[in-house]
């Protein structure tokens, strides 16, 4: 078992936290210890300040039942394994495909009536050639 070390104990009794039987033990072992004297000396004026704040006040029990609910809940959720999010399906690549086959088809459509618009032309002059 663990040796008892008073010299943790500083801050509970400078803030009056100790049972009087504890009290009473760091009380013998603080007239014997400059440190722990030195250190309640530094904590007193954060003592005397915390005198002067308002009271503890508790939050409404269904406040407190649904924080320790949700907290709960986040602790259960932690735990478990990670899951996996269902993959998206590429939407866009079969869209993209399909207005690059759209396009070309409209730029070959394009090209063709182009085409058949300068062998019209063509055979017209040479009609009139002739």
């Amino acid at each position: 078992m663990a040796e008892h070390d008073p010299h943790m104990e500083v801050a509970t009794y400078a803030l009056g936290m100790q049972a009087p039987d504890e009290r009473a033990a760091f009380e013998q072992h603080l007239s014997g210890c400059a440190p722990c004297r030195a250190e309640l000396a530094e904590l007193e004026p954060a003592v005397g300040l915390l005198r002067h704040a308002a009271p503890a006040d508790s939050p409404p029990p269904s406040l407190q039942a649904r924080t320790m609910l949700a907290i709960e809940r986040e602790a259960a959720e932690a735990a478990e394994p990670a899951r996996e999010r269902p993959r998206r399906r590429r939407t866009w690549l079969p869209r993209l495909a399909l207005a690059g086959a759209a396009a070309a088809a409209i730029a070959a459509a394009g090209l063709t009536g182009l085409r058949v618009g300068e062998e019209r032309q063509a055979g017209s002059s040479r009609s009139t050639r002739d």
